[in-house]
């Protein structure tokens, strides 16, 4: 019985936030606390009891890795002692908000991964073993952010994954994934996430006395909102193959994506325009310029762009003509 709290704390641990592990009798009187992280920022968003009796936690740090962020994944005996700590990896701005245990003892993560925190950033779901060893990873996201905050584990053995969007109108929305046993949505504005997943060394400590400048979030976490949904429900999967730009005097159609290396783009101006692709870390890949022959504007007849020379991966594609810069996510499988 009792209650299983995580969070953060800045009153004990290594420095800063650190990770804060509550247990609770029935009556919410405190059992024991732990605390877990570097001396950065380390914070918990969700947790669940594993099969053992112990726990798992999920947030992320700031302490580990050479990277901005990492998602955090730290296991625990039924006391709270640390067995084992993982940073795992993306595009190197990564936070998991909800872990699931599946049928067979595996954790399931869903949250977000990008470049930086702010516009260029995906859904990211994470499948690890019971010793945090990846066994898949996906990302969802279209044009601008796309986050994820809750995971729900369904009766047909499927994960929903709860979240918000900005990338499909001049809304925020929420909006739902449904995932197989693997995190595999099924290819719905979908790439493989190469992510990368380490085991970080960190102390543990004793937390005593009241909880202080602490947040923190019950076993059973739910969906956060940051908008309410306007009326209607949408199927954004519609058009997955195809992407449009559109501005007051233009419509722009970039097709397909994701792509195996051909890119097509239709509906621009009688001018010179210039596609250049750049890879998560801001490096320039592609660089070409297209100059559309007198008549053929918004027409079919314009060379298509060639990114069969790319590894596979997430890249971000900006369309010029004129002072107008047009930006998208591109997938190359």
């Amino acid at each position: 019985g009792g209650f299983i709290v995580a969070g953060y704390t800045k009153s004990f641990g290594a420095g800063n936030l650190d990770v804060y592990l509550i247990k609770t009798d029935a009556n919410g009187d405190t059992l024991w606390t732990k605390t877990y992280g570097g001396d950065s920022t380390d914070i918990a968003n969700s947790v669940q009891q594993t099969s053992d009796g112990g726990y798992i936690l999920v947030g992320y740090s700031e302490s580990f890795l050479s990277v901005p962020r990492t998602l955090y994944l730290v296991k625990t005996d039924s006391l709270g002692n640390l067995l084992w700590a993982r940073g795992c990896t993306y595009l190197g701005w990564d936070e998991g908000k909800s872990v699931i245990v599946d049928s067979v003892g595996n954790y399931l993560i869903g949250g977000s991964s990008g470049v930086w925190a702010g516009p260029n950033v995906d859904v990211f779901l994470l499948k690890t073993d019971n010793l945090g060893n990846k066994i898949s990873s996906y990302a969802f996201g279209g044009v601008f952010g796309d986050f994820g905050n809750s995971l729900y584990y369904t009766s047909d053995n499927m994960f929903l994954m709860a979240g918000t969007t900005y990338s499909f109108d001049n809304f925020s929305r929420y909006h739902l994934i449904k995932a197989n046993a693997l995190g595999n949505g099924g290819g719905c504005y979908q790439y493989i996430a190469n992510s990368l997943c380490q085991e970080v060394t960190l102390p543990t400590s004793v937390g005593s006395g009241a909880i202080v400048s602490s947040t923190a979030s019950i076993v059973n976490d739910t969906m956060t909102s940051y908008s309410q949904l306007p009326p209607g429900i949408q199927n954004l999967c519609d058009t997955t193959a195809i992407d449009e730009f559109s501005n007051s005097e233009q419509k722009i159609i970039i097709y397909p994506n994701p792509t195996t290396g051909l890119i097509t783009v239709t509906g621009l101006p009688e001018e010179p325009a210039r596609i250049a692709i750049y890879n998560v870390l801001g490096e320039l890949m592609y660089d070409q310029e297209l100059n559309l022959p007198t008549g053929q504007a918004g027409g079919s007849n314009v060379p298509s762009v060639d990114l069969s020379a790319l590894p596979g991966g997430l890249y971000l594609l900006h369309l010029q003509y004129g002072q107008i810069t047009l930006k998208k996510k591109v997938v190359k499988r």
